[in-house]
């Protein structure tokens, strides 16, 4: 193994710490093999400063992964691994409208296209051979994004959210270079795998359509914009990887080596192979089914090392043609320098407030000259006097009192909109077929929700039901109004 403690580019010493950039967690669900707590210690173990979470197409593992983090003294860096395809005005439109416009760039490029005669019908595969090259590309290639800042946070949570809305295929939510000029501020971006549209292009040898893409990401990301390289031994990684480096250079952009981990330990990697099959339906005794080889677990620097020289000698015994630009020597020193280069990335980022420090409730539409805390005691005391109309055997002014104490509190804490957003919700499951229950909890001490109907049967002055339990004064965080 080369002698790392050695190696020394320019006049400085490499930095042996490490920091995984590519990590999918168990809510990459299906595919990802890592609890975020286990991961977390595991980062302990091997010294690490801090963790990337970047599960695939959703942010709904970060808040487990920071607090596991946080726990093991680990810096939590939150990031994604998004979908990425050419054009989501295209990719969004119906199947019948792409279809269209490859007949229409056919024919505009002198391709013949069959016509109906008569009542003889064309078909379908005839005309899915003419436009095959003119189709387009629905491939979602991957893209992986980090959060530096709050700023960051906030433009990540906003692109996965303008993709979803915008061009869902396949179940994935698709972002374009359009989306990332708009919400690129405060975030890092990389190139991510042998998956990104990137290295696809190299591996074709559609080398200057890449180039394009990666001076188009690197204008709109600048400093923030790091090529990957990643050490899996297959010749497609070969490619990417010497051709990535090579752009790199010449653009003086930073590279990173990550492992795109998908589980914890490498003893892992079987019962992460049956978690493959049910995520794709297939028995594990399949021979033509998809597997992953053993290597993404959560890899310590020597391991690193270790397998990227492996990809070099490799890469040197099969007179690689890339080779070029292939230096064995040079490549190690490369690797080295980018595996050093993932604490920039960590150093840039700042810790982020996720959620926020006081509740935050949906805006909601009550009647003009109203405020909801108005709103909600009008409500109240009206739905009080018929009760009392239905039920004249109460005492109403032990209601009223009991009702001003706790409309008291309801409405100083500023919940007033959270009762009257179930009540919403409620009223509209019980218009609509939607079966609701009585309520359950602590929630059924509470006579303002039993005049709102969100609970039901169960009057809570007729059985000295508590609403301390349910809310009180000193308590900062909403209650649960458990309906079931």
């Amino acid at each position: 193994m080369t002698d790392r403690l050695q190696i020394v580019l320019g006049e400085e010493e490499i930095d042996e710490n490490f920091v995984h950039l590519h990590l999918h967690t168990s809510y990459s669900f299906l595919d990802g093999f890592n609890d975020p707590y286990e991961a977390a210690k595991r980062a302990k173990e091997l010294g690490m400063k801090a963790m990337a979470i970047t599960d695939h197409n959703h942010l709904g593992g970060v808040i487990e992964f920071q607090d596991a983090c946080k726990k093991e003294g680990i810096k939590p860096l939150l990031g994604c691994e998004m979908y990425w395809t050419w054009d989501t005005n295209i990719l969004s439109l119906p199947l019948e409208e792409r279809t269209k416009l490859a007949i229409e760039a056919a024919e505009k490029d002198g391709v013949v296209i069959p016509k109906p005669k008569g009542k003889k019908k064309v078909k379908k595969s005839d005309i899915q051979d003419l436009i095959a090259p003119y189709e387009y590309d629905t491939k979602q290639y991957h893209i992986l994004f980090i959060a530096i800042n709050q700023t960051g946070w906030k433009n990540l949570v906003k692109l996965q959210s303008v993709a979803a809305e915008k061009c869902t295929f396949n179940g994935r939510y698709l972002c374009d270079t359009e989306m990332l000029r708009e919400y690129n501020e405060g975030i890092v971006m990389t190139t991510a795998c042998i998956s990104n549209t990137v290295p696809h292009l190299f591996i074709e040898g559609r080398d200057e359509e890449a180039y394009q893409i990666l001076n188009d990401w690197h204008e709109i990301f600048g400093d923030r914009f790091f090529i990957e390289i990643q050490p899996l031994n297959i010749e497609k990684q070969w490619i990417a990887n010497t051709k990535l480096i090579k752009w790199a250079r010449e653009n003086k952009v930073r590279i990173v080596a990550t492992n795109d981990v998908h589980y914890t330990r490498k003893e892992d990697h079987d019962d992460h192979d049956t978690l493959l099959c049910i995520g794709i339906g297939r028995f594990k005794d399949e021979e033509d089914r998809m597997r992953y080889s053993n290597d993404f677990w959560i890899k310590s620097y020597d391991e690193m090392i270790e397998s990227f020289e492996e990809q070099a000698e490799s890469m040197e015994a099969n007179d690689f043609a890339g080779k070029q630009f292939f230096n064995k020597e040079d490549y190690l020193n490369v690797a080295i320098q980018a595996l050093a280069n993932t604490n920039i990335i960590a150093d840039m980022c700042e810790d982020i407030a996720l959620g926020s420090s006081k509740p935050l409730f949906p805006k909601l539409d009550v009647p003009l000259g109203f405020t909801p805390e108005k709103w909600l005691t009008l409500l109240c005391y009206t739905k009080l006097y018929q009760y009392k109309k239905e039920h004249p055997e109460i005492d109403v002014k032990i209601y009223e009192a009991k009702l001003v104490e706790e409309l008291g509190i309801i409405n100083s804490k500023g919940f007033a909109p959270y009762m009257l957003i179930v009540q919403e919700y409620i009223d509209w499951a019980n218009n609509n077929g939607c079966p609701t229950g009585p309520g359950r909890g602590s929630a059924a001490g509470s006579l303002v929700l039993f005049l709102l109907g969100i609970t039901k049967m169960v009057d809570p002055i007729k059985y000295n039901l508590l609403f301390f339990r349910f809310l009180t004064a000193d308590r900062t965080s909403p209650p649960d109004c458990m309906v079931a």
